[in-house]
């Protein structure tokens, strides 16, 4: 039948497709990617969502942990030494942008996928393993000056910009949190909820 990891991959994709597309949280993550100011300006627990990324983050590696022991029968301490390049790498082929706000879970499996295929590529063509690391690395770098490149000639962000207008109750000027990507007067303007007297 269909192996165990699989059926895990298949299972957690739908499951943060879901929790990043229709959840307050996914939303709070995105605009915390995209301008962290912004986002506590209107009313994110930025510390909150950061450690509850970070925590599943963690939790996500312990379940890959065990899906290889699963596999290999039996591991070292450092037999994932060089995985954070291929995870990088395949977020950001994915999709996903360097710099937050921007990527989704669907995006980061195809980017998987087509890392495997480059490296599996890779070892029919003879290439010794040690440089594999150096060739995901080269293919980071043109697709971040690609993103750049396409900025810097045709004014296309990839990450969405975040511009809020707080109104103060207490001062007539409101307090602007405008993300520096798009200098644009189109705010969504908030107005805090009066403390309680």
């Amino acid at each position: 039948g269909m192996p165990n990891s699989v059926i895990v991959l298949i299972f957690l994709t739908l499951f943060f497709i879901y929790s990043l597309n229709y959840t307050a949280w996914g939303k709070h993550i995105y605009s915390i990617g995209g301008n962290e100011e912004a986002a506590r300006l209107t009313g994110v627990n930025v510390n909150l969502v950061k450690m509850s990324a970070y925590l599943l983050s963690g939790l996500m590696a312990a379940v890959s942990a065990f899906m290889m022991v699963g596999w290999l029968g039996s591991v070292t301490n450092g037999i994932a030494m060089t995985y954070e390049l291929k995870v990088i790498a395949s977020t950001v082929i994915g999709g996903a942008n360097l710099m937050g706000g921007a990527g989704g879970a669907f995006g980061a499996v195809i980017g998987a996928a087509l890392i495997e295929i480059i490296r599996n590529g890779l070892l029919l063509a003879g290439m010794d393993p040690y440089w594999q690391g150096t060739f995901v690395g080269a293919f980071i770098n043109c697709e971040a000056s690609l993103k750049q490149s396409l900025f810097v000639l045709f004014k296309v962000n990839p990450v969405p910009s975040v511009c809020v207008k707080v109104v103060s109750l207490s001062s007539p000027k409101p307090k602007t949190a405008l993300s520096a990507k798009n200098k644009s007067e189109n705010c969504n303007e908030v107005v805090p909820k009066a403390a309680p007297s």
